[in-house]
C-alpha cells in the first residue's frame, strides 16, 4: 500500500490490488485504505468494511453510515445504495444520539436482511469498518 497526499491532511489510497470480482475476498484495510471482510457465518452475501470499501469491491447493495469515498479520498454518495448516516461518538453519545443510533442500526439491519434474502452481494460500511457497520451486521 502506498499513500499519497492529494490535499493537506487528506490521504488517498493508491491500492490497486482489488479487482472487480473480489467483492467477497477479504481485503485488509484501515481508516485510509480500503478494507472489508466477508461474514460467511452470517451470510455468504454479507461483508463489513470502511469508508473506501464501496469503491473497491463489486457490491450490489451498499449500506453506508458515512458518505463513502472514492479511491482518491473524495466523498461520493453515489457509491451507496442506502445512506443511514449517524455519528459514532465512541461512548460519549447524548441520549438523543443513542436513540438515533438505535433507530439507524435497526433500519440498517432491515436493509441487510432484505438484501441477503435476495442473494445480493452486500457491503455495510462505516468510517473505519469497526463500530457502526459491525453493529448493523450483528443486529
Amino acid at each position: 500500500h502506498q499513500h499519497v497526499t492529494s490535499a493537506p491532511m487528506a490521504l488517498s489510497c493508491t491500492c490497486d490490488h482489488v479487482s472487480e470480482d473480489s467483492s467477497h475476498d477479504e481485503v485488509h484495510g484501515y481508516e485510509d485504505c480500503p478494507g472489508y471482510a466477508p461474514l460467511p457465518q452470517m451470510s455468504p452475501f454479507l461483508s463489513c468494511g470502511n469508508q473506501y470499501s464501496a469503491a473497491h469491491g463489486n457490491f450490489q447493495q451498499v449500506i453506508s453510515t458515512v458518505v463513502p469515498k472514492n479511491a482518491d479520498g473524495t466523498p461520493n454518495p453515489n457509491l451507496a445504495t442506502h445512506q443511514i448516516l449517524f455519528e459514532d461518538e465512541h461512548g460519549a453519545e447524548t441520549a438523543v444520539a443513542v436513540q438515533k443510533a438505535k433507530k439507524c442500526i435497526l433500519q440498517g439491519a432491515f436493509l441487510v436482511r432484505q438484501a441477503v434474502a435476495a442473494k445480493q452481494r452486500t457491503l455495510v460500511h462505516c468510517e473505519w469498518g469497526q463500530n457502526r457497520s459491525g453493529s448493523i451486521c450483528c443486529a
